[in-house]
């Protein structure tokens, strides 16, 4: 169905009315054209493994001109999943992922271990939704070549920057074959992925979106302010009733200690590791491990290799 005639009408009304009712149109014919794309519909009561996916955002973060002791936070936050065994996401930004040889080499080791999944933050750390559909297409596809590059395999994952994407984003997925996608549960107009629903469409043409469902933190500008892990662990135990796992996710701006208390892009490029905030994450997935959660990747949630 399209409203070209109809949206023609609602130009000619006044300026806000116009502007709302254009708005309402877009949201109902985006339902209408993604029902066939988004492949879960909206949650009833959902078969739950108790499985709780983290995801790891802006590795590596952000720019190559940081120096390795921004590497070094990346290095311990990959540390406490590997110390115990567990999963960890990683949004990748692959355009500068190479030139950080002791990161790149820590990330081969923790994929190679079946620890660490690899999924696409894109070429550059950019808005999707702000880029036309052929530069969305160049973009993640120059990515996912850079990956097998690097690995050995492409990823079927996108997380996007700044946790938007739109309707041209998923036509440039399903082209690249690209099944997973995790922005906001707040960021878009689609159903989610709930576990053990039945899939109404073909699975060939279906993309998954898993949602963050939980922070580690939030962010006034540059500097994040933690959140208490019991309120973390409320919203974890909230969305697994929902939808049947739930998703965390980490940057790792919430494990530097600013210099001077200040968020400002120098003082973040001069910062160290915030060892108590790493001890904090280590003890959110210690938590969740004693409650009988379990840790897992989009792949495994999904059943998509």
């Amino acid at each position: 169905m399209r409203f070209s005639y109809i949206s023609n009408i609602f130009y000619l009304l006044p300026g806000k009315i116009s502007r709302m009712a254009l708005k309402i149109l877009s949201i109902i014919d985006f339902r209408l054209n993604q029902s066939q794309r988004i492949g879960i519909s909206n949650p009833s009561t959902p078969r739950t493994c108790n499985c709780v996916i983290f995801r790891l955002d802006d590795v590596p973060y952000d720019l190559p001109g940081y120096d390795e002791r921004i590497i070094d936070i990346h290095l311990a936050i990959i540390g406490v999943f590997m110390k115990r065994n567990q999963s960890l996401s990683l949004g990748l930004v692959m355009h500068y992922i190479d030139l950080h040889p002791t990161l790149l080499e820590k990330i081969i080791e923790g994929y190679n271990k079946d620890i660490l999944e690899l999924a696409l933050h894109g070429w550059d750390h950019v808005y999707y939704s702000k880029l036309s559909k052929e530069d969305q297409a160049n973009s993640l596809s120059k990515a996912n070549t850079r990956m097998l590059e690097l690995f050995g395999t492409s990823s079927k994952i996108f997380i996007p920057p700044y946790n938007e994407f739109n309707r041209s984003t998923l036509n440039v997925l399903t082209k690249l074959g690209i099944k997973i996608i995790s922005a906001s549960l707040y960021s878009d107009y689609h159903r989610y992925f709930v576990l053990g629903q039945k899939r109404e469409h073909s699975q060939e043409s279906q993309i998954f979106h898993l949602p963050e469902m939980a922070s580690f933190e939030i962010f006034q500008g540059l500097k994040p302010i933690r959140i208490p892990i019991e309120k973390i662990l409320n919203n974890v135990e909230n969305y697994v009733s929902k939808y049947g796992y739930a998703v965390i996710t980490l940057h790792p701006q919430s494990f530097v200690k600013f210099t001077g208390g200040k968020s400002t892009e120098s003082s973040l490029k001069e910062s160290n590791l915030d060892v108590k905030q790493i001890n904090e994450l280590d003890e959110l997935v210690k938590i969740i491990m004693e409650r009988n959660l379990q840790i897992k990747s989009f792949s495994e949630i999904t059943g998509i290799a």
